[in-house]
């Protein structure tokens, strides 16, 4: 067993304004392109309906959280790069300026705009245990809840942009966000933080319901298979052994039934089809150290509605080749870097973020993660406050309040 001793009581409110702060941030950002599909507007993600002013807000945050580090590394001499975290921030910059030179500053700029999270995870350093867990995985728990039911009424109100479930019924209803996968990832994210940060037994409930209906309303595969496996890592934590059993038997029939469960005709040669071709194709053309920021939103956006003259042959939807698109050869550096920066300072108690880890890493099939908002802002701090627990542990820091603690992982 695996345990990390966390004080929910010290602190309690700490991070909390700051996710608050990322949820009406999210709903600003969201309103316009709601309002858009409301009217009976495409969800078309080559346009853009917003103001750029509104579209900026959150990379602002990211930008003024990326300086305030610094700012305490400089003037409160607190460390903030190690060789691994130094080497990771010089590739990026290296490959920045390559594309600057190649593809122009919008595409040079798309790219640190999807690195950002990379980039801001390393620059937190300097951040005592930025958030409280269990207070910010409650207020993303009432969020969903509020987004939940904006969904039920979107049911019978939103035109049938995707179709209808039965008449008058609409299909996936993607409630305050704008892409009903997004919905799904969001939904997804606050069920592993409640099982994570141990969230009351009420919320955690109330947390599992309402991200498993978000999922289905919003009826993406990647997102129920996310809530399925989940509910499966969950049960393990109480019956041992016995259920990666029976999910060898229950996530096989439930992928090859996606389509049935869903009503999506063609769910998955359509959806799943396309990504691994996708795939396939990046890494093909991934030999060159001058794509950096090509295989990103930015660059879809810009070479199917700005007039940009790059082809990134349309949407990628999938981290994982949008990160070997971006970075090239340098790829094979970078992740082994990270990995071992991350590593050092959670050492075994990695599987406390398990539930994290689970999300994050089938969503990166079906999404480009690092440009979800506020999904990709919530992770590196989250991650940040998590390495820094696990770094004062054994520096005996966390000693005196451990009858205060909560143990979860495996």
């Amino acid at each position: 067993m695996i345990r990390l001793k966390i004080h929910h009581r010290l602190n309690r409110n700490k991070g909390v304004p700051l996710v608050i702060l990322i949820l009406v941030i999210t709903v600003i950002n969201n309103y316009f392109e709601i309002n858009h599909i409301m009217s009976g507007g495409v969800a078309d993600l080559t346009k853009i309906h917003s103001p750029i002013i509104i579209k900026a807000l959150k990379d602002l945050l990211f930008l003024f959280l990326a300086l305030t580090a610094i700012f305490l590394s400089a003037f409160k001499s607190r460390p903030i790069f190690t060789i691994e975290s130094a080497l990771v921030l010089l590739t990026i910059t290296i490959l920045f300026t390559i594309s600057i030179y190649y593809n122009g500053i919008v595409i040079a700029l798309g790219g640190l705009r999807w690195a950002s999270p990379i980039i801001l995870f390393l620059l937190l350093r300097p951040f005592r245990n930025i958030i409280n867990f269990r207070s910010c995985a409650m207020v993303l728990s009432y969020f969903l809840i509020v987004n939940l039911f904006f969904q039920l009424w979107q049911l019978y109100n939103m035109p049938p942009i995707y179709g209808e479930i039965y008449p008058g019924i609409s299909a996936r209803v993607p409630g305050i966000f704008f892409i009903p996968n997004t919905t799904a990832f969001f939904a997804s994210l606050c069920m592993a933080m409640s099982i994570s940060f141990e969230t009351s037994r009420k919320i955690l409930i109330a947390t599992i319901f309402s991200a498993t209906m978000s999922c289905l309303l919003a009826q993406s595969g990647t997102g129920v298979m996310v809530v399925v496996v989940l509910l499966l890592y969950k049960a393990k934590l109480k019956f041992g052994l016995i259920v990666p059993l029976i999910a060898l038997i229950i996530v096989p029939l439930l992928f090859i039934n996606l389509d049935v469960l869903l009503g999506r005709v063609d769910y998955l040669s359509l959806s799943g089809g396309a990504r691994v071709d996708i795939f396939f194709r990046v890494v093909g053309n991934s030999i060159d150290l001058d794509k950096f920021g090509i295989y990103t939103n930015v660059g879809n956006l810009w070479a199917s509605h700005l007039g940009g003259v790059i082809d990134n042959g349309g949407a990628i939807d999938s981290y994982y080749a949008s990160f070997i698109g971006n970075m090239g050869p340098m790829s094979v550096i970078v992740v082994p870097l990270i990995m071992f920066y991350i590593l050092r300072d959670v050492g075994r108690e990695w599987r406390g973020l398990m539930p994290l880890l689970i999300v994050y890493g089938l969503f990166s099939f079906t999404t480009i993660v690092s440009e979800a908002y506020p999904m990709n802002i919530i992770f590196p701090l989250v991650l940040s406050s998590y390495a820094y627990l696990c770094r004062a542990r054994r520096r005996r820091y966390t000693s005196a309040n451990e009858s205060d603690g909560v143990v979860y992982g495996s």
